[in-house]
């Protein structure tokens, strides 16, 4: 009620119904209006080939330690 979109059981009773849903949506929350709110924001982003080039080393993802002993199970019995 507070964002002023249907929930799902009034979607649903709306498509039991045959109406069309898109009437009782306000129209801020379509996509058109969502493409001209964000038109002139969102910029292309160039291709990986047209990146600058550092002078730093990659950023690699942490090593995985193995912890000792044995695993633990994942299935946990129940008491």
């Amino acid at each position: 009620m507070l964002s002023g979109i249907p929930c799902c059981h009034a979607l649903a009773a709306m498509r039991f119904l045959n109406l069309n849903v898109e009437e009782f949506i306000p129209h801020w929350f379509r996509i058109c209006m969502y493409e001209e709110t964000y038109h002139s924001i969102i910029y292309l982003v160039n291709g990986q080939l047209l990146w600058e080039r550092t002078s730093y080393n990659d950023v690699q993802p942490t090593l995985k330690r193995r912890l000792l002993g044995r695993p633990k199970k994942k299935r946990r019995l129940e008491q």
